[in-house]
């Protein structure tokens, strides 16, 4: 009967330290501004911690969740302007298409903004729309609050 007792303590012991070390993990949200954007024009994605990045730098996954435009090449990601972020670059799934992106944010920021450019490519496509979610990943938890990204590119009228 002892030893279970101590098992169990054990096991309660381990729990809260793994819960509490959860609990250091900086949190990260994403939005993004505007949500619709004519092709021609600049968006924002602000990523916020609650707490400073390792002075090495975060990367954060955003997983492509929904998009009715598979071809890369409609947005310059991380473009001049961009402050707190050190990389961005996509992500693929066996079969080549972009499954999402990895965005590396620079040492020691609590707040970064990454510049994307819609570019003009004179075609007349219609709405296009993608979705990428913010997921937990290796040194941070998602903030299941603000963990989505809904974008809509327009065609200049």
């Amino acid at each position: 009967m002892m030893a279970k007792r101590a098992v169990i303590g054990g096991l309660g012991l381990l729990m809260a330290s793994t819960f509490s070390n959860a609990q250091d993990l900086p949190v990260v949200s994403v939005s993004s501004t505007p949500a619709q954007i004519t092709e021609g024009q600049s968006m924002t994605w602000t990523f916020k911690l609650s707490q400073p990045t390792p002075k090495e730098g975060l990367r954060v996954t955003l997983n492509l969740t929904q998009d009715n435009d598979p071809a890369p090449g409609d947005v310059k990601y991380n473009a001049p302007g961009s402050q707190g972020i050190a990389q961005s670059a996509f992500t693929y799934k066996p079969d080549r298409s972009i499954g999402g992106m990895m965005v590396t944010l620079a040492g020691g920021v609590t707040e970064a903004v990454m510049v994307s450019d819609v570019l003009a490519d004179n075609k007349a496509e219609g709405s296009e729309s993608a979705t990428f979610t913010l997921v937990d990943g290796k040194g941070y938890q998602a903030d299941p609050r603000q963990n989505t990204v809904k974008l809509t590119l327009l065609d200049p009228q």
